[in-house]
Order: structure tokens, then C-alpha cells, then sequence
């Protein structure tokens, strides 16, 4: 059995990776050799910056206004790093360019290659997938890290570098280590991931933390846990034992641990990124000729959203029963799937995918009988088994209140399988509201019911997604609004607060003003959710409720779900306006951010997705 290398041994020092002072000399000022790659302006983030100033590894050598390549960014992976050779001939130097006959180049290895190498080394090809990835975003992130913290280190000439190639920081051999196909696949599905922790203070922050990992011996899952490394040999038990990704890193790095994947919500962006997300869009459906779906998609840029190009998809007949945005074709890109009637008890899922430009032609992704009339069905996606692949869903209204979800989980390949009974329950559709997402941050989607309750205002039962990877339990009571007596909210769920757990985002009529509330579900699930304002408005800026709807997009990018809301403003047109969630706040708080007004969209038959 291949034994997993283990990173740092000779360095942890208070807890953390440090390496040895640099001389002197390369303190006195800029360490020589500085790559021409730089941070592009755009992916530039305040809190790299925090943290190359702040870092203890910084502070310990003396750093903490010196870099070497320079990367300022804790939301983009860098492009570049620069490694020190600890082997053969060349050890005590920098990797040098090949391509310079003199030698005195220094060699910007492509991140990407670095990451590759690495995990080829120090994670085994056999373990199972869902581990490689919660590895490939160790390995990733600790060289990021330190792409970002200086710790001053310089070779025999002068030149700066980020990382050894030994155990003391990673084992980096190109000539002899090649990343096999799972260990690409991990690599691919999660570059856009990282991790970061909550601040026990009150500012309730996640900050970008430095990664670690040993191989342990061989124990049951996260039975060594100490709250930072991944143990390899134990990690590898958590995936025979069924454990995605992230289950496996809350096992190891729990608690206040977040897991960020920064602009949720992509559509439309370049093709040169894979995964491709990198920024959250905009979007809403209206309906076209016979029935036909227009999506339309607004980009988001630093301070525009510019409206794309609208297409046509046929959906092959009358009898939508909607629609949903999910990536599940795993390309960084949402798709758009949808659901219509084909019979007494039959209906069609078809898949719109995303490339990038635009969508493609509709796919057929299940077709056949559901044994029950779909007519009134709500159609929502996600991932309900917990395999990190979008699924979609069925729940369909049955005599008497009673309601059925039927889950259509994705197939290895194209395709949903035959529907599975999800859950069966009883509510008054009149007065509720049925939502879909992960409220306890288990990786799977739970059913939020939200029900005017009259005189006793709004209630908010969860049916939990339940152990091991199918169904969900009975809907239970976590949350009563007593004061929202009427129809005076409107809801949309979203993780506000990076913390795994979708929240509750209540637009709230208040008469002359608006308020918008966040419920949060708290780390137990046996506790009831916590609700604060996160944002109130003047008189000028109140938000009628009769004239708006609601949808959310990552539309900055920083892992926060931010709110879009759609706003009839009559013969103007419909005005599209984003409510940005501010990442210092401790319980999530909202600005106004950008807007723009599309005289082209027809307001009456508007559905953001």
C-alpha cells in the first residue's frame, strides 16, 4: 500500500508551517528576481493584503512588507509560484527557466502544474474521489497561502521563492511524479474552492487559513481530528465509508469552518477557466411564442449589469411545470433545466445546457409516467443525495393536502434516473410558500415550508434530508414570525453567511418602509433559527411587494449570496437591483449595490431562476 506523504513535519512551529530565516542580507530590502505576473487589479482582495501584514509566519521572519510573486488574492488561486530545489545538482537554487541559456531565470511554474505534481505525490490515485478532492483543495491551498505570506526565503543567488520542494513545505518532483486522471478530476472540480474560518470576534469574518495534512495512521473517519490537518489514512476511511467532500473536510477542520466557491449562479463567462465560475449572473425567464422559455441573463461586472443577448428554447409543447438553474453538467456553468406534462401522469425533463455564450438546444433527460397527475407540481434542483452532482425534483400535490417530493437524481452520465419517492407530507398550498436548499450543511437539500399561520403570523418548518444519502425526515417547527401576520413577506433561501447552511432572506412590508431580515439556521439542528436585520429602508427606497420578486446570485463574487430583486416599474420597464451582503458584518447585513433598467423584459410574465 502506497504510505501518503506528509507535509511539514520539520516546520510546524506554534501550530503553523514556518521555514527556516532567510540571511540577513535579503531582509536589508526587495528580494532580486521578481516574476513579471502579478494579481490582475480585478481579483485583487483587501484581506490578502491583511494578510500578508498580519500572517505569523510574516511577522516571525520579518516580512510583512516584502513579497516574492506577489499574488494578492484569497478568492482567485494565483497562476504562478516559485519553488527552491532541495535535490540533485541544483539544490539551493530556484527552479530556473529552461528556456534561458544562462541559468539566472527565474521559473514561474504554472499553479495549476504545481497542484497536479503535489497531489501525484502525496495523495494515493486509488483513494476514493470524494477524498482526492477535499485533498486537492488541501494541497492547493496551502502553496496559495503561501504565495501570499512571504516568509523571506531566497536562494544561493538571490532569487525569492515560495515554497521548498521537500516535506518542509510539499513534495514537488516533475521529473518523476504525474497526476493521474483522479487526481485531474479532483483537481478540476474543485479549483475554484477554498476554506476559510470564522473569527471568533464580532465581526464574524472568515479568513483565508493555511491548510495542513499528515498521513496518520489508520483509524476510523476523523477519529484524529484536531481541527486544521487532514489525517490521510483516516480521511481515507471517511470516503469508503460514503463521505463527500464536504462532510469530509468538517471532520477534520471544523469548527467555523467555511467552505467557498465564489460566484455561484455563473451562466455566461469565459471558456478559458474550467471550473468556469468566477462570477454570479443575473437571470429570469419570460414566455416566448407558443409557449417557449426566453431566458434572459445579465452579467455582472464591477459596477454594470450588462444584459446578453436573449435566446429562444423550445420546450417541445405546451404544459410547463418549470423551470430551475443548477450546474449539472459540472462545467462551472449553470444550466437550465425544465419540466413539462406529456400525459394523464407523465412528464419530460430536459436540460438547456450552458456553454458559456449562451444555452444549447434543449436535451431530454427523463421522460415517462410518475404514476400521479403532475399538474401544479413545483420543479426545483439541487443536490439531494449528497454526490455533489445537480439533481432535480418533483413535489406533487396529492388529494386532501397531501404532497409528494419525487427526486431525480442525476446519472453518472447525461441523464436523471427514474424518480425516487423523497418525501410525503401535508400542507395547505394556498398559504405555503415550499422551498428548496441545505439548511443544516450536510451537502444534500432539505424542503423549507414556510405557512401563513393567520393571527399567529409566519411559520417555518424543515424537513431535514435524513442518514445515510436518501429521503428526508418530517417537516419540524424551527421558526415562528408572530409579527409577520398577513401578507406582508416575501421569501428566497440562500447561503448568506458561508457557513454550509442555506439561509432565510424575509422582505418585509412594514407600510411606509421596507425591512430585510436574514433567518439563520444555527449549527445545531435542534436549536430554532436566529433572525437579525440586515437591512432597512428610507420611504424613497421602500420595496412594494405587490411589484417585486426575488432570486439570488454570488454578484460580487466573495462566496456571500447576495439578493437581486425584480421591480415592476410599469411602462420603464423592469428594474433589476442587487442588495450586496457585506462580509464584515457578524450575522450578514445588506447594501444596495448595482441595478439596471431592462425596458425589453415583459414584467407580467417575469420568473427569476
Amino acid at each position: 500500500m502506497h504510505r501518503p506523504q506528509a507535509v511539514g513535519l520539520s516546520a510546524v512551529m506554534l501550530g503553523l508551517l514556518v521555514t527556516l530565516m532567510p540571511p540577513a542580507a535579503a531582509l536589508a530590502g526587495r528580494p532580486t528576481g521578481h516574476g513579471p505576473v502579478r494579481t490582475p487589479p480585478r481579483q485583487i482582495t483587501a484581506d490578502a493584503y491583511e494578510l500578508a501584514r498580519t500572517a505569523k509566519e510574516a511577522v516571525l521572519a520579518g516580512t510583512t512588507n516584502q513579497r516574492c510573486t506577489g499574488w494578492r488574492s484569497t478568492l482567485f488561486p494565483p497562476r504562478t509560484i516559485r519553488v527552491l530545489q532541495t535535490r540533485g545538482p541544483d539544490a539551493g537554487k530556484v527552479y530556473r527557466d529552461p528556456n534561458d541559456p544562462t541559468g539566472m531565470t527565474p521559473l514561474e511554474i504554472p499553479f495549476r502544474e504545481y497542484v497536479g505534481v503535489v497531489i501525484a505525490a502525496e495523495w494515493p490515485a486509488y483513494y476514493p474521489a470524494e477524498v482526492l478532492k477535499a485533498g486537492a483543495i488541501a494541497v492547493k491551498q496551502f502553496a496559495w497561502y503561501y504565495t501570499v505570506v512571504y516568509r523571506g526565503g531566497v536562494d544561493e543567488d538571490g532569487f525569492c521563492y515560495d515554497l521548498e520542494d521537500d516535506t518542509t513545505d510539499q513534495w514537488y518532483q516533475p521529473e518523476t511524479r504525474v497526476a493521474a486522471a483522479s487526481h485531474l478530476k479532483a483537481i478540476d472540480a474543485t479549483w475554484m474552492t477554498h476554506l476559510r474560518k470564522t473569527e471568533r470576534s464580532t465581526t464574524g469574518r472568515g479568513r483565508f487559513i493555511l491548510t495542513g495534512y499528515r498521513a496518520g495512521t489508520n483509524k476510523p473517519c476523523g477519529s484524529d481530528s484536531d481541527s486544521w490537518r487532514m489525517y490521510q489514512r483516516s480521511a481515507y476511511n471517511c470516503g469508503i465509508d460514503g463521505l463527500n467532500m464536504e462532510q469530509v473536510l468538517r471532520e477534520y477542520v471544523d469548527p467555523r469552518l467555511e467552505i467557498i466557491t465564489p460566484g455561484r449562479h455563473d451562466i455566461l463567462g469565459p471558456a478559458d477557466v474550467f471550473p468556469a465560475s468566477l462570477v454570479g449572473d443575473v437571470s429570469a425567464v419570460v414566455e416566448g411564442p407558443k409557449g417557449a422559455l426566453v431566458p434572459h441573463v445579465w452579467q455582472t461586472g464591477r459596477t454594470t449589469l450588462a444584459p446578453a443577448e436573449a435566446t429562444t428554447i423550445d420546450i417541445g409543447g405546451p404544459g410547463l411545470l418549470g423551470q430551475a438553474s443548477e450546474d449539472v453538467t459540472g462545467d462551472g456553468w449553470d444550466d437550465l433545466v425544465f419540466a413539462r406534462r406529456t400525459g394523464p401522469d407523465s412528464v419530460r425533463l430536459s436540460l438547456s445546457r450552458s456553454d458559456g455564450t449562451g444555452y444549447l438546444d434543449p436535451e431530454s433527460w427523463w421522460a415517462g409516467s410518475i404514476g400521479r397527475d403532475p399538474d401544479g407540481a413545483t420543479l426545483f434542483s439541487g443536490d439531494f443525495n449528497g454526490d455533489l452532482r445537480g439533481d432535480a425534483a418533483l413535489l406533487v400535490p396529492g388529494p386532501k393536502d397531501t404532497h409528494e417530493l419525487l427526486v431525480f437524481l442525476r446519472k453518472k452520465g447525461a441523464g436523471f434516473q427514474a424518480p425516487v419517492s423523497w418525501w410525503a407530507g401535508s400542507f395547505d398550498a394556498a398559504v405555503t410558500q415550499v422551498l428548496a436548499g441545505d439548511t443544516n450543511g450536510d451537502g444534500r437539500n432539505d424542503l423549507l415550508l414556510i405557512t401563513d399561520v393567520g393571527a399567529g403570523g409566519h411559520e417555518y418548518r424543515v424537513a431535514r434530508s435524513a442518514a445515510p444519502t436518501s429521503g428526508l425526515g418530517a417537516a419540524k417547527v424551527k421558526f415562528v414570525a408572530a409579527d409577520l401576520v398577513g401578507d406582508v413577506v416575501k421569501h428566497v433561501l440562500a447561503d448568506m453567511t458561508r457557513d454550509g447552511r442555506d439561509d432565510v432572506l424575509l422582505v418585509i412590508d412594514l407600510g411606509t418602509r421596507t425591512r430585510i431580515d436574514i433567518l439563520r439556521p444555527p449549527p445545531s439542528s435542534l436549536k430554532p433559527f436566529l433572525r437579525s436585520q440586515a437591512w432597512r429602508s428610507s420611504e424613497e427606497t421602500r420595496l412594494p411587494l405587490a411589484k417585486i420578486r426575488l432570486a439570488t446570485s454570488d454578484v460580487d463574487n466573495d462566496g456571500l449570496m447576495d439578493l437581486v430583486v425584480f421591480r415592476d416599474r410599469a411602462d420603464a420597464g423592469t428594474e433589476i437591483a442587487t442588495f450586496v451582503t457585506l462580509p464584515k458584518a457578524a450575522y450578514g447585513k445588506l447594501s444596495p449595490g448595482m441595478s439596471v433598467l431592462d425596458g425589453t423584459v415583459d414584467w407580467d410574465s417575469l420568473r427569476p431562476y
